[in-house]
């Protein structure tokens, strides 16, 4: 999701809230080697860290 799109926009499970809208700070158009840089994984751990987050413990979400 990081390397095809400009933004994108985290949602908790039910309810549906925004919890972050991230804006993708690489260039277009975006090479390859993009997918290999330490700035590339930064921004997918960080997103793959609000969407753990959001998920609780033992994947389920924090309202249940």
């Amino acid at each position: 999701y990081v390397f095809l799109a400009d933004t994108v926009i985290v949602m908790s499970p039910r309810p549906g809230r925004i919890l972050e809208r991230f804006e993708v700070p690489f260039e277009r158009p975006r090479r390859a080697e993009l997918l290999s840089s330490r700035d590339f994984h930064a921004a997918c751990d960080h997103l793959s860290s609000v969407l753990f987050f959001a998920a609780g413990p033992a994947g389920q979400s924090a309202d249940d």
